[in-house]
């Protein structure tokens, strides 16, 4: 950290290889269920479900690699139990408003910087003419996620869903890469989209440095002009947004956003906001980078024409150009079906929609995004993994069924509950699945929110 115009300038190391990978943290906290298994007996609080056992532990770290950490439930995760508290000491004066200072981690292996390698799929595309080189596909800084154990390409994974408001079993699983994000043991904030930030001295203005080179799942690149579109156009757009999101706020007044130039975004607020950076590596920040300017603006009634517009409101049967918008391009929070509903709605995320959600969908698929950023220790490409498929169920019994099968490879939702307990355990050698040792993913019942 150095000295910066009065404030200070963050330039992160990748994640040490000594700690936790964060890949694999990730992919613990969505395996993260109610349902447990105690030693010799069905005790509620000791284990967990499930996943079918043609996955070996080194499939299992290889699919954990593959999340890539960009889908770790960043304000999902239990905190660290609090140790007894020390004798009451008598209040000290508050001190004045800082600017956040982050964990500097120690220095990994880096992936090869002339050399990177992708999946057969991809390298085919290439070869066909399909697609560019990965050194084209990739940004000038790709993140390097340390794997537990360097993965092989290759799988399919296999998941179930609820049919009609169950798009977090996507946001959870794949729907998340921010700014910033928590590292492994969430002692400190580490780059993702962006590379480092400045803060000056009282917390008030805030300068994101992107990575040159993103592209979205399109291959359009990812540039401050998505972020300012975000901010402008969709979150202070009255007819979209009622009020801009509260963690976007400080003093009670919203931030501004600014570009600074392709790759620099600058975020000012009136009130100091010392938390700001904190609250971007959150999943509430997540809606901040999944607005493509380049794509939604054709739904949009500041940017599009209106005939045409009007024309594509009364085609798809909207009350109004909003609905369209977030049918096609998703809800101002990041929610909604908007990215997981429609084939070639760019995306940033390890996988991109080939087969959409819709209200008669009985299967979702999603295939590798060729333009993702992430590689692990090798130069590999992330994701690991082929596909993502879901099939649609109505109704949790005949999710259950599915289960209990050995048709779902890794699940978090929906039948992993008290009452279906004893069932899956009962059908664990018929399916060929088995239990793991992990801890809770649910939050506290009670979260307090201080109004700082």
């Amino acid at each position: 950290m150095a000295a910066l115009r009065g404030g200070v300038v963050h330039a992160f190391p990748p994640q040490s290889r000594s700690a936790p990978s964060p890949v694999w943290r990730a992919t613990v906290l969505m395996l993260r269920h109610r349902l447990r298994l105690g030693t010799g007996a069905l005790d509620p609080e000791r284990r967990k479900v499930a996943m079918s056992a043609k996955y070996s532990r080194r499939s299992f770290l290889r699919m954990s690699a593959m999340v890539a950490a960009g889908a770790a439930l960043a304000g999902c995760a239990g905190p660290t139990p609090t140790p007894a508290p020390e004798p009451t000491k008598a209040a000290q004066p508050a001190a004045p408003t800082k600017a956040p200072e982050a964990t500097q981690p120690a220095q990994p292996t880096a992936a090869p910087a002339a050399k990177y390698a992708e999946a057969p799929q991809l390298a085919e595309q290439v070869k066909a003419g399909k697609l560019p080189p990965i050194e084209q596909r990739l940004p000038q800084n790709p993140l390097v996620v340390e794997a537990t154990e360097v993965g092989t390409y290759g799988g399919t994974w296999r998941m179930g869903m609820r049919g009609g408001t169950d798009d977090p079993s996507f946001t959870r699983i794949l729907g998340y890469e921010p700014l910033f994000r928590w590292n492994a043991d969430w002692t400190g904030i580490v780059p993702n989209l962006a590379e480092k930030y400045e803060a000056n001295a009282n917390a008030t203005e805030y300068t994101f440095h992107l990575r040159k080179g993103l592209k979205w799942s399109d291959g359009h690149p990812f540039t401050a002009d998505d972020i300012v579109f975000w901010w402008e156009d969709v979150q202070n757009n009255p007819d979209l947004t009622a009020a801009p999101p509260s963690w976007m706020m400080s003093g009670g007044k919203p931030g501004k956003v600014t570009k600074v130039d392709d790759y620099t975004v600058k975020y000012t607020f009136e009130k100091p906001y010392g938390l700001f950076i904190q609250m971007v590596a959150s999943i509430d920040s997540r809606s901040m980078t999944q607005f493509p300017k380049h794509y939604g603006q054709q739904f949009h009634a500041k940017y599009a024409d209106k005939a045409k517009l009007d024309e594509l409101v009364k085609a798809g049967g909207f009350p109004s150009w909003k609905e369209l918008f977030i049918a096609k391009v998703g809800q101002p929070d990041g929610g909604g079906w908007g990215p997981w509903g429609n084939v070639g709605r760019p995306l940033l995320f390890a996988w991109m929609v080939e087969q959409p959600y819709s209200a008669n969908a009985t299967q979702v698929t999603l295939v590798r995004n060729p333009y993702y950023f992430k590689v692990d220790q090798k130069g590999q490409q992330y994701p690991y993994i082929d596909k993502l498929v879901y099939d649609v169920f109505q109704d949790i019994p005949a999710m259950l069924l599915k289960a209990t099968n050995g048709e779902i490879d890794f699940q978090m939702r929906h039948f992993n509950t008290l009452p279906n307990k004893a069932v899956l355990f009962d059908n664990q050698q018929k399916g060929g699945y088995h239990f793991f040792d992990l801890v809770q993913a649910n939050s506290n019942s009670i979260v307090i929110h201080l109004n700082l």
